[in-house]
């Protein structure tokens, strides 16, 4: 691990002479290129060659099932966080002990409903529609928060840099999940034909056309403001940091190949998918965030006080490739354990509950506890401390039935109203998209064009 960087200098009578800022880095300089600046190209070449040595059908497959083994796996550095850090669990005690009970008690009753009916069991995912819309917003915020890190020698004034920093990763991520094609399309069949929630008739295609114009022009627009605000910080003095701009580069950059038609990917890969493309870049989410969490609990194991005194401290004060290559292997063998299939139908029940619970949860969890203004984050990362704030003077505590009562409006209210219209399409099932394409098929061979359009 690295030590604490800081500017070193020396005060005169007359002067302080200040050292030349330099880059830091989550890990060190090596390890940040392969787990978090360059991991979207490296893993975007290994599922191309994937693609070329194995066949476009079992490539697929691998990367997607891969994917979802990674996902989860990458909930559990979030629980160990939270169990070895004794002052985060302290502070948001009752938001740690209550955040489980709302979902895994919802979920475990909407399973159970739906064994005693006889319904197949993947009847559940309906409920996952929370976690696809919650996904890009999670991935973007993680995003930005490598970016607040490697920017960290800036100085220029916070408020200036962080929303500069924030809005060019909002416009690029907007742009690219639209100019996918399917992101959007793909959520609003899934609303229409699982929860009969029918929004098309809102988006049509001159709608999603000017959306996606829209945020093209903002996305280019905003690269200018900001290459504009990177001269005026290097004319003000203030330190550029190159790792931050290669992270943008790269991410955007991989994003777009893996996500929205292109002429590149079509000539190399024809078979590749827009879910191919988004499951290579939650590999990447989840390298990186195993890399944060690791470098957080090794600077915590050194804290007294801090640390969860036991197997959390010994492991992490030690650390090295051997306890690093065990922190990885446990968190895979999670992530495999809560996403194999069963064959018994309660089992495969008590897992589908289990890792819709740790996917809400880890998305919620990560909302605040690694918010890089609380002083406690910003020590363990070795950022500055001199302008942050204490997470014990940020917010108020709140009871344990105040927090229930608002995880029961945070996570019940949603939830319940997604199985309300899931359980009206198990009753009487709704039309499906493909009725509405052979629909389309049937008019514009019968010279409609008009209604075949609207169809479609």
């Amino acid at each position: 691990m690295l030590a604490p960087l800081s500017i070193d200098g020396s005060v005169t009578a007359s002067r302080e002479v200040r050292a030349t800022p330099r880059q830091n880095w989550v890990l060190d300089p090596v390890q940040d290129m392969l787990f978090v600046i360059a991991a979207p190209i490296l893993v975007l070449l290994a599922a191309l060659a994937m693609f070329r040595t194995l066949g476009a059908e079992a490539a697929t497959s691998f990367i997607i099932v891969g994917h979802i083994v990674f996902t989860v796996a990458h909930h559990l550095p979030t629980f160990i966080r939270i169990y070895g850090d004794v002052d985060l669990f302290k502070r948001f005690k009752w938001s740690f002990v209550i955040g489980p009970v709302v979902p895994l008690v919802f979920s475990a009753a909407v399973l159970t409903y739906i064994n005693v009916k006889g319904y197949p069991v993947e009847y559940f995912l309906y409920l996952y529609i929370m976690l696809a819309l919650w996904d890009p917003w999670h991935f973007m915020r993680q995003h930005y928060g490598f970016m607040r890190i490697y920017d960290r020698q800036n100085a220029a004034p916070k408020h200036i840099a962080a929303r500069m920093d924030l809005w060019l990763s909002v416009v690029w991520f907007t742009y690219i999940m639209l100019a996918s094609g399917t992101w959007l399309a793909n959520m609003l069949d899934d609303l229409q034909s699982t929860v009969r929630f029918d929004l098309l008739p809102i988006f049509p295609a001159d709608l999603f056309a000017a959306l996606l114009a829209t945020t093209e022009a903002a996305a280019f627009g905003m690269t200018l403001v900001y290459a504009g605000y990177l001269l005026w910080c290097h004319r003000k003095g203030y330190y550029v940091s190159v790792a931050k701009l290669a992270l943008v580069a790269i991410t955007f950059g991989v994003m777009f190949l893996a996500y929205a038609p292109n002429a590149w990917m079509s000539q190399l890969v024809p078979e590749w998918s827009f879910k191919v493309g988004f499951a290579v870049i939650g590999i990447v989410h989840m390298t990186q965030y195993l890399a944060i969490v690791w470098r957080y609990n090794r600077n915590l194991a050194t804290r007294a006080g801090r640390a969860r005194a036991g197997w959390f401290q010994r492991l992490h004060s030690r650390g090295g490739w051997l306890i690093a290559g065990a922190y990885v292997l446990m968190c895979l063998t999670y992530g495999e354990v809560v996403t194999t299939e069963r064959s018994s139908r309660w089992l495969m029940s008590a897992l589908l509950a289990i890792g819709f619970t740790s996917t809400l949860l880890h998305y919620y969890f990560d909302g605040f506890i690694w918010k890089m203004r609380h002083e406690q984050n910003r020590e363990n990362l070795n950022l500055d401390t001199g302008t942050s704030r204490s997470w014990w003077t940020a917010a108020s505590s709140s009871r344990a039935s105040t927090m229930l009562l608002r995880q029961v409006s945070y996570f019940g209210v949603p939830m319940a109203l997604l199985t309300f219209g899931a359980v009206s399409v198990w009753s009487a099932p709704a039309t499906l998209s493909v009725e509405h394409m052979m629909r389309a098929q049937a008019l514009s061979q019968e010279g409609n064009a008009t209604a075949a359009a609207q169809y479609a």
